[in-house]
């Protein structure tokens, strides 16, 4: 009966343990698929830095630990694009996309592709949120329109020219 009750007790540790770690179990049962590999990825770099306090990304060294969060991806010539934030030290969110391709028909990240795309994935974050901005807008506040005319966006578009050159042109 003692064993019948280990037994059992096993089975269900191992249950409970593979519906809370369902990412490791993937690894350990061989699945691979583009969105399993982006979440590996982050899943086990994040463990990493938790555990050891080191990293092999290219993270500074003032970074203590990250969360992050994978979105939905965009397929493009082969590859997935995930709109990822990082939200670094728990505090500064950092959008990238986290790049994933096929290698010898294995899903991987291509991790310089991904730690390149902050600016672009930033821009794109922007972009986005202005618009949002702007349908909120329309809905919510009386007189309020989505349309803009060309003299407005070439105004902004200079604006934000002027932000970058005064930032980073030197």
């Amino acid at each position: 009966m003692k064993k019948f009750i280990s037994f059992i007790v096993i089975i269900i540790s191992l249950i409970g343990y593979g519906l809370y770690n369902k990412e490791k179990l993937n690894i350990w049962f061989g699945m691979n698929d583009h969105q399993q590999a982006a979440h590996q990825f982050w899943f086990t770099n994040k463990n990493t830095l938790d555990e050891t306090g080191t990293s092999a990304l290219p993270f500074a060294k003032s970074v203590t630990g990250f969360e992050y969060i994978v979105q939905s991806p965009v397929e493009q010539d082969g590859k997935y694009y995930f709109e990822t934030t990082l939200y670094i030290n728990g505090q500064y969110p950092l959008p990238i996309y986290t790049v994933v391709k096929a290698v010898d028909g294995v899903w991987v990240v291509d991790q310089n592709a991904t730690f390149h795309s902050a600016g672009d994935a930033s821009l794109n974050f922007y972009i986005n949120r202005y618009l949002l901005t702007l349908d909120n807008a329309e809905k919510f506040l009386v007189g309020s329109s989505r349309e803009i005319n060309k003299q407005e966006i070439a105004a902004q578009i200079k604006l934000i020219e002027q932000m970058f050159n005064d930032k980073y042109i030197l």
